[in-house]
């Protein structure tokens, strides 16, 4: 069989059924359980010969999206939760007594998602992703690494 026809197996049945509400029990999985699951992902990327996403990856991009959406709707019952810190930076982080509930979705899409203040057009009339300069400076972090963070965050913003 094709490389081709083998990829699109696997991303129609094997990733459909692995990622099936994931944002709802991939937090709280332990590290023997992803393992395992990644596992599969391997050997179907060693049988297909092409590279796909990984679980954490699947995981974290639809997080994100999902928090965003949340986020954008003010009638959503849960969007209260999402209360931007003074400094307008980052979300302000759900108190947990328990390992289970700080890896349920909410405070992991809280932890995870940005404010779309963030944003800011462009010259060009497109929208650009800007990290604070006191959040991501380069004397922490070094440019090529504020480069890829800045990428990544737009690939999560606009999925």
């Amino acid at each position: 069989m094709s490389s081709k026809i083998l990829s699109n197996f696997y991303r129609c049945t094997v990733e459909s059924i692995l990622t099936s509400s994931i944002t709802v029990w991939y937090g709280n999985c332990t590290a023997q359980d992803r393992k395992a699951l990644q596992r599969v992902v391997k050997t179907a990327q060693h049988i297909s010969g092409a590279a796909f996403h990984s679980l954490q990856d699947i995981y974290s991009t639809r997080v994100t999206r999902r928090a965003h959406n949340i986020i954008k709707d003010s009638t959503h019952p849960q969007h209260r939760l999402f209360t931007l810190l003074p400094s307008g930076g980052r979300y302000q982080s759900l108190r947990s007594r328990t390992t289970r509930m700080t890896n349920s979705f909410y405070p992991q899409a809280i932890r995870l998602a940005w404010p779309v203040e963030v944003l800011y057009m462009t010259q060009e009339g497109g929208m650009s992703l800007h990290l604070p300069p006191e959040v991501f400076s380069e004397a922490k972090c070094g440019t090529e690494y504020r480069y890829q963070l800045q990428q990544l965050l737009h690939q999560y913003l606009y999925i």
